[in-house]
């Protein structure tokens, strides 16, 4: 590349105290030499703050409330300037050619939208492994009955068998990079999921706005996952369950929307029963299901005006 152009990294902290070092030492380590750090946070209520001021050349913006995955985001996104918007978890860490190879790729096409590379887990937090939890992805409209993404190579040993650059139905939310333009054309993320299911959302209306959504193998990253609901909670159960529905809904077309509602869904409550009396959490699992499918019905009128303003939408996109 002859030119390197702004990348603005957002990093959404909430008492990530645990992660956040490792985190901001490999941002600020990224061979790519036209990068600013964005770090909001969430009301936190641990030191993790205090990781933060070690960094002075990161900005750092502190919200009141704890406005959830995608609020806080969009906070980071609207103070950004680069041409690049990169989207980070805060229990993530980074190649440091990480930035270097989204952006060669994303700078090939201007249909390209979004691009993620592959993710490997990141043991006990801290500990690299060449265990995959990510080499591309697929969302399943008929095989929804639990969580309707599935992923490429999810926890398989990488032994170079996903090294392909190519297209995917999405990149998995844990660190990603969009363009600026496309942001501005289809919006930011939707402050309605708060946690699980936005990047999801995003994702699907940008490719359906006509822009590509690419896996890029050569930009690599260590994920931890889950760091503030646990990894099996009611609070994990319930925003999952709770974002599932809101998207089918709101961009799925009126016959998946059938289909989710009067065949999935009790389906995967029968499975979550199921699956619940095996690890003994069928009280917790019932209680997040119940609590997420009243929330949607509470908030049906925003998720249907919000379904009518993305029709509006890909239907200008037509013209």
């Amino acid at each position: 590349m002859k030119k390197y152009p702004l990348c603005s990294m957002v990093v959404v902290n909430y008492n990530s105290k645990a992660f956040l070092k490792n985190c901001l030492d490999s941002l600020s380590k990224q061979t790519y030499p036209n990068c600013e750090i964005i770090v909001v946070d969430n009301a936190s209520t641990d030191d993790s703050l205090k990781i933060v001021e070690n960094y002075p050349k990161i900005k750092l913006i502190k919200s009141k409330t704890n406005l959830g995955f995608a609020g806080g985001n969009n906070v980071g996104i609207r103070k950004s300037r680069g041409k690049y918007v990169v989207i980070v978890d805060s229990d993530v860490v980074a190649d440091e050619n990480w930035i270097n190879e989204l952006v060669k790729v994303a700078e090939t096409d201007k249909k390209i939208g979004v691009v993620g590379g592959k993710v490997y887990h990141l043991l006990h937090g801290k500990k690299k492994s060449n265990i995959l939890q990510y080499a591309g992805g697929n969302l399943h409209k008929f095989l929804n009955f639990y969580l309707f993404t599935t992923k490429t190579g999810y926890n398989k040993k990488d032994l170079g068998q996903y090294e392909k650059i190519k297209e995917t139905d999405f990149v998995y939310g844990c660190a990603f990079l969009v363009k600026r333009s496309v942001i501005n054309e289809v919006g930011l993320m939707d402050e309605k999921y708060f946690m699980y299911g936005e990047e999801i959302d995003w994702h699907y209306r940008i490719k359906e706005m006509g822009y590509k959504i690419v896996y890029v193998p050569g930009s690599k990253i260590w994920h931890f996952g889950s760091p503030g609901v646990g990894k099996v909670s009611y609070k994990k159960t319930y925003y999952i369950q709770r974002s599932n529905i809101r998207v089918v809904i709101k961009l799925y077309e009126p016959y998946w929307v059938a289909w989710y509602i009067f065949f999935a869904e009790p389906v995967h409550i029968f499975l979550k029963v199921i699956y619940g009396l095996l690890r003994k959490t069928l009280k917790d699992d019932l209680r997040a299901m119940y609590d997420a499918i009243k929330w949607n019905v509470e908030n049906i009128n925003e998720t249907l005006n919000a379904r009518k303003k993305w029709l509006k939408m890909k239907e200008s996109k037509k013209r």
